[in-house]
């Protein structure tokens, strides 16, 4: 499976960043005149506007080995939403994956 490759930093991206979601609503006009709108899921599609700058020759070339992978636009890959939430059980804070002690040492 290919992914976006992490930065050095371990970072999915560099900020400033740009999201945007476009959703579709197919809407059918009826003979009287009303309108039964419905939302479309397959005409959902999210643009990333990406601004990568000063990164070192390896994170170039992890860039480049994947556009060579995906085939430039015609593949797919996997790429982590840095605006999401990537941590697991953060909803639920009396879950055994985190620390219940005050963190002092």
């Amino acid at each position: 499976m290919l992914y976006f490759p992490q930065l050095a930093s371990g970072a999915v991206s560099q900020f400033p960043c740009k999201k945007v979601v476009h959703q579709r609503t197919v809407v059918n006009q009826l003979l009287d005149g009303s309108e039964v709108k419905l939302f479309d899921p397959a005409g959902c599609t999210v643009e990333w506007d990406l601004d990568l700058e000063s990164l070192t020759s390896a994170e170039w070339n992890a860039m480049a080995a994947l556009f060579q992978a995906a085939e430039g636009q015609l593949g797919t890959f996997t790429f982590l939403d840095p605006f999401g939430n990537l941590l697991s059980w953060s909803e639920a804070l009396s879950a055994s994956v985190w620390a219940a002690d005050a963190g002092l040492t």
